[in-house]
């Protein structure tokens, strides 16, 4: 959805909603040059592999306004990629596990804005993703979330949270859960990138064949394909892990096939009498 600048202003002055509208604007670069050259991508992010592609990369970097109580249910950012998000105006609370893993007794609605990350493997309460992970089913809003769930989520000892404040930057790792909750009237700009380190994960997702598993540009089909002409183009000594990544891949899902082939040829019929050894005891026989 598109709305022009002076109506979301106006918009934000009056309104009282449960549910605020959060903007996302990605093409605010494009719109407004000058704004991208207001800052500078932090050197500790500066390794964004995605570049080589130009133009034709995925969506990676928005400008993000919101009022108070508005915010981003839980998600974990896309095609595999990792992200940092710098606060330009309202404050963002994190907050850490103490080491032994108690959370202190607090109120998340105290805060300007919350902000909460969980390790992939750790899938927050009230929060269900299809198995392929692909499409995510989470609360009406983040609000409804904070009140339902937050104390049962505040339990966990993987739980991160924080303050960050105006002129901070966080770093949000490749497939960790995360969600925010702004108190405060919030302005904010992040970025998705692809390290080294990530870039086998981010290969794998661009190969999968399920196509809802890429998302940030038309030609997701072609994606894999352009990355990695882009990576021998540009990026030559990485190009061989890529091409190693891919052929380790597609062996492996060539063994798979094959096992399922096999298990599948020697597998009964259901119709079929069971054949029953002469003698007594058991036998087991496997044919693989």
């Amino acid at each position: 959805m598109e709305i022009a600048t002076e109506d979301y202003f106006a918009y934000l002055a009056r309104q009282a909603d449960d549910m605020p509208l959060y903007l996302f604007d990605r093409d605010f670069a494009k719109r407004c040059p000058h704004l991208a050259q207001d800052y500078r991508v932090p050197r500790a992010f500066s390794e964004d592999l995605f570049s080589a592609l130009q133009d034709a990369r995925p969506d990676f970097r928005w400008l993000i306004i919101g009022p108070a109580r508005s915010g981003s249910s839980f998600h974990v950012d896309p095609n595999a990629t990792s992200a940092w998000n710098a606060a330009i105006r309202g404050r963002k609370k994190w907050c850490v596990p103490n080491p032994r893993g108690q959370v202190a007794a607090r109120s998340a609605l105290t805060a300007a804005a919350c902000r909460i990350l969980l390790p992939p493997h750790v899938v927050p309460p009230g929060v269900i993703p299809s198995a392929d992970g692909a499409n995510v089913a989470t609360p009406v809003s983040i609000v409804e979330w904070f009140l339902n769930f937050y104390t049962e989520c505040s339990q966990c000892e993987s739980l991160v949270e924080g303050t960050v404040h105006p002129g901070e930057v966080i770093f949000v790792p490749r497939g960790w859960w995360h969600c925010v909750l702004n108190l405060d009237d919030s302005v904010a700009i992040t970025q998705n990138f692809v390290s080294a380190c990530n870039l086998p994960h981010v290969l794998a997702v661009l190969r999968s064949p399920n196509s809802q598993l890429v998302s940030g540009c038309e030609e997701t089909s072609t994606l894999h394909a352009r990355f990695l002409e882009a990576m021998r183009s540009q990026h030559p000594e990485l190009a061989a892990e890529c091409d190693r990544l891919d052929e380790s891949a597609a062996c492996a899902k060539q063994e798979s096939a094959q096992l399922a082939s096999l298990f599948s040829a020697s597998a009964p019929r259901r119709d079929a009498e069971p054949s029953v050894p002469p003698g007594n005891g058991f036998s087991f026989s496997f044919a693989l």
